[in-house]
């Protein structure tokens, strides 16, 4: 996806071509009373608002003194998990890892370990290709997630245990956030499995009805229920149905030790394996 930006915006590759989407300053009105549509939302922060329209544009509006950094945050979490719902696809709350050339997500809340799973993938060989916005559709038949930058947030104790061997295959951005290589990260891949993650006594896999299932992807996915129109909330329920009837989805039961990583990494690899594309 080409972004033709006003604002410079660190850490994306330059582009060429026809723009996907328009990023530029305007006036964005704080409203309490808006309501989201298919086509129009908003997202405010304390200095900057964002009006993204279409799938096609974000309007953007700064305050004097804002921090570029928490604008940065915004505008690749919240704002474009905004924008690819509105350009068809379903975003959700995930971390996502490439294993043999099929995505593998882990969706859960904020704080649950998703860019820690990720992160013990990325140190067994798989590459990172989402972080946060796990963007999913079917294409052709087939549940296909659209890469992003190969960047992870983790939690101290995480950072502080992995810090050592992610740092030389990518730098730190921040104290907690580190960007690995990334070679790729304008692409769909197919999916092979989603995970919903928690933790437990017992690290282990378990099937999920349908129903559960789909309730679990709605549940874990980007968007604002009490504001939004019962048009968008259908559309994205059904969706979620549609993803889970083309993509296997099972509940991923890791331990609250970060020495047993290894041994979940391996349990999904089998699973991963045994179940080769069809």
């Amino acid at each position: 996806m080409v972004l033709d930006s006003e604002l410079e915006i660190a850490g994306l590759s330059p582009a060429s071509g026809e723009p996907d989407v328009v990023l530029r300053y305007a006036a964005v009105p704080r409203r309490d009373d808006y309501k989201v549509t298919l086509r129009e939302e908003f997202v405010f922060g304390k200095q900057v608002g964002f009006h993204i329209r279409d799938g096609r544009e974000i309007l953007i509006d700064v305050q004097p003194g804002a921090s570029s950094a928490a604008i940065r945050v915004f505008l690749l979490g919240r704002v474009m998990a905004f924008l690819l719902r509105q350009r068809g696809w379903l975003p959700l709350h995930a971390s996502g890892v490439s294993v043999g050339g099929r995505g593998v997500l882990f969706v859960a809340p904020s704080g649950s370990g998703k860019s820690t799973m990720a992160t013990a993938f990325h140190l067994h060989g798989h590459t990172v290709i989402t972080d946060d916005v796990g963007a999913v559709r079917i294409d052709n038949g087939v549940g296909v997630v659209q890469t992003g930058r190969a960047r992870v947030r983790l939690m101290p104790d995480s950072g502080e245990l992995l810090r050592n061997q992610i740092v030389p295959g990518g730098f730190e951005l921040d104290k907690h956030s580190y960007q690995l290589h990334d070679p790729d990260n304008d692409r769909s891949i197919p999916i092979a499995s989603i995970y919903v993650l928690e933790t437990g006594a017992e690290a282990g896999t378990h099937s999920l009805s349908p129903v559960l299932a789909t309730a679990l992807l709605n549940r874990h996915s980007f968007i604002k229920r009490k504001r939004s129109e019962p048009e968008l909330l259908a559309a994205q329920f059904s969706q979620c149905a549609e993803i889970c009837q083309a993509v296997p989805v099972r509940r991923l039961v890791r331990t609250d030790s970060l020495s047993g990583l290894n041994d979940v990494v391996a349990m999904v690899e089998r699973e991963i394996v045994a179940n080769p594309a069809t």
